[in-house]
């Protein structure tokens, strides 16, 4: 199913405090939906996110954002309309999404804004529906400050990550500031030591993303 454009209504930075309430209300809300893979895979996401609170930047890494759009609702769904528009919109959670400069992660709050799904053009193998909903968003925006972690050292390469689920690099021209250590596989920059597992400030100058908004990659400088 294709993304019709989301709108903006709302947007507020999360406080960290209050992320463990919004996975609490994912998993109770979705639960009987959870035999479904993509759920399955945003409740995992969840759990790395929280069990990685190092990496949260308070009122900065995430934002709850009010969305308005036009919701595909699958005919069979016309007597549970809150599941079919939960799996409608599961489709495009865990990518980037441009309309919100972002990477989405989970929703809730779904409210109709139409009493009945509308057909258009006579086709009523898909209905459609005008939506509202909230939705979690790690914001990924150029020149924005972020935290990531060394997953991995080579001696060619840094590989970092964002919450284990999005992959970070660094630009070209800073990398070669840095000189390897074989002895301990480390690097050192400007007589700084970066070993496995640091968490490392970073400024994300570059993201990119495939056409479906998979395959995120954030290229950046510390």
């Amino acid at each position: 199913m294709a993304q019709n454009p989301w709108y903006v209504q709302k947007s507020k930075a999360l406080r960290t405090s209050k992320l463990g309430k919004i996975i609490n209300k994912f998993n109770e809300e979705y639960d009987h939906l959870m035999y479904i893979s993509k759920f399955m895979n945003i409740r995992n996401t969840l759990e790395r996110i929280y069990e990685s609170s190092e990496l949260i930047i308070n009122k900065k890494s995430f934002n709850i954002v009010r969305i308005s759009c036009v919701a595909q609702l699958q005919p069979r769904y016309l007597n549970n309309v809150k599941d079919g528009l939960s799996v409608y919109l599961s489709n495009f959670m865990l990518k980037a999404n441009h309309d919100v400069e972002g990477f989405t992660i989970c929703f809730n709050g779904i409210k109709l804004k139409e009493k009945e799904p509308r057909v258009i053009n006579g086709d009523p193998s898909v209905m459609f529906l005008k939506i509202t909903f909230k939705l979690l968003l790690l914001v990924l925006k150029e020149d924005y400050r972020i935290k990531v972690q060394i997953n991995k050292i080579e001696p060619l390469k840094i590989h970092l990550d964002v919450f284990g689920i999005i992959e970070a690099t660094f630009a070209e021209e800073l990398f070669k500031q840095f000189s390897y250590n074989s002895r301990n596989n480390t690097f050192i920059r400007d007589n700084k030591t970066y070993s496995l597992n640091d968490i490392i400030n970073f400024t994300i100058k570059n993201v990119t993303y495939s056409a479906c908004g998979s395959n995120v990659k954030l290229i950046g400088c510390i």
